[in-house]
């Protein structure tokens, strides 16, 4: 048992009860401000929530996710049977990537992702996800944290990691048991968006017109203004009445009240919104159809947008989900690591400059395969050989000669610097032998060739 596990077991319940406050709850329930009712369905309707979830949650299961286990030296791949819910199948029902894709959706939508963990005889054999809305987290009487289905006592359940049945990893929090909703934190702004795109959707049905009067000289009855009002409705209401021109008679006065969708900055309105909901999500406002705050996009800074996205956006929820996997469902030698690579691919331009000093004879750290192997090309069999350039061979031969002269066998220093043996026939140099000699080994090997 750790100190912090051992500290909260000693808490007085009431304490850690208190720990779960509400001031912030309050301050995130009932209705926004704009009147608009904000739960996660809702939310997601809104075109901008549901890019910012689907672009984080996609991004991320769409990673290979492998498992390691520590070496002396490093590591090593370690993908077997026991680890097969991690970089395999979850379940039966669900590839990986849909089932993390739910996972992770969930933590990014509710704050809270929530899964069931069949257990085998090696650990955890399946995860199934659960709805967060069917969940609350919760302490029991023994200090314990649990997790209560349907709100239901007798569905209470333990974390994986204290020998129970639930995986819970959980986004930002302020209790210390779960993570806060992006959706409940957002709620005003994204009761704007719904607003505005109502009023907006009110609008066209409307026809594009503004609010109006229809005045006349005498007093009507209830009956009389109920009949003229369904009457200009069915004439004029509606985007296919739109253009029509309207017939007043006996005195009858059009006069418009309000101003129309574009005085109202409706339109600025909703751009705002977009890149405001955005930055809750922590997500560039370009890549959900909003505009760039800070210049425009070009061909030379949309990389370092997209390296700002993968480090600032998409690295905290990789993190979340690497740990508590390799905490609760992976041995203490074992853990679990998302590919970035993917990600992080640079451009052919910037890729070739790497790979360039990367089989640098020289000063390098990979060979020729290992090169095709990160551009999912088959290997050719060069069995570490890092590549040496007709350019190169001058003064790796000087280098090599350097070697020699300090002492090293010939065929090492060769070998040290990428040059393969040159076999030696153990005649004299050439500035050295015999103008005769050399004419005739000439013919020698001329008649030889022939």
């Amino acid at each position: 048992m750790t100190l912090l596990q051992s500290l909260a077991r000693n808490l007085p319940v009431s304490l850690m009860s208190k720990v779960a406050s509400d001031p912030l709850r309050a301050a995130l329930s009932g209705r926004a401000m704009s009147g608009m009712d904000v739960d996660e369905a809702t939310a997601l309707s809104v075109s901008t929530v549901y890019a910012c979830a689907n672009l984080i949650s996609s991004s991320v299961a769409a990673l290979p996710l492998h498992v390691y286990s520590k070496t002396g030296n490093g590591r090593q791949i370690a993908e077997d049977d026991s680890t097969m819910v991690i970089w395999g199948r979850p379940n039966p029902e669900v590839a990986k990537v849909t089932f993390w894709e739910t996972a992770i959706l969930h933590a990014v939508v509710t704050g809270n992702s929530f899964s069931w963990v069949k257990k085998g005889r090696g650990g955890a054999e399946e995860l199934w996800p659960i709805d967060p809305s069917r969940v609350e987290v919760k302490r029991d009487d023994a200090g314990r944290k649990v997790y209560v289905l349907d709100g239901d006592p007798a569905k209470a359940f333990l974390d994986y990691f204290v020998g129970g049945t639930i995986f819970h990893v959980p986004n930002l929090g302020y209790d210390g048991l779960k993570g806060m909703s992006p959706i409940k934190l957002a709620r005003e702004s994204i009761a704007l968006a719904i607003a505005s795109e109502r009023y907006g959707a009110n609008t066209f049905r409307q026809g594009g017109m503004p609010r109006s009067v229809l005045s006349v000289d005498k007093v009507l009855k209830k009956e009389d203004i109920d009949l003229i009002a369904a009457e200009w409705e069915e004439r004029y209401g509606g985007t296919a009445n739109s253009g029509k021109p309207a017939i007043l008679g006996m005195g009858t006065k059009w006069q418009q009240v309000s101003m129309n969708p574009e005085d109202a900055q409706m339109l600025e309105t909703r751009r705002f919104q977009v890149n405001d909901i955005a930055r809750w999500f922590r997500v560039p406002p370009e890549m959900v159809g909003g505009s760039v705050e800070t210049g425009a996009l070009t061909y030379a800074n949309i990389e370092d947008r997209n390296l700002h996205f993968v480090t600032f956006t998409l690295q905290p929820w990789i993190s979340r989900f690497e740990q508590t996997i390799s905490d609760e469902l992976l041995p203490p030698d074992r853990y679990a690591r998302f590919d970035l690579r993917g990600l992080l691919r640079a451009n052919s331009v910037t890729r070739a400059s790497v790979y360039e000093k990367a089989l640098n004879p020289l000063t390098g750290w990979m060979n020729r395969d290992e090169v095709r192997a990160l551009e999912e090309m088959e290997p050719n069999g060069e069995d570490g050989a890092r590549a040496v350039e007709g350019s190169n061979i001058p003064e790796l031969v000087n280098a090599a000669g350097i070697l020699i002269r300090s002492g090293f066998e010939p065929a090492a220093a060769l070998s040290a610097v990428g040059l393969n043996p040159i076999k030696h026939l153990g005649l004299l140099p050439v500035t050295l032998q015999s103008p005769d000699k050399v004419e005739a080994d000439a013919k020698a090997a001329a008649n030889a060739g022939g």
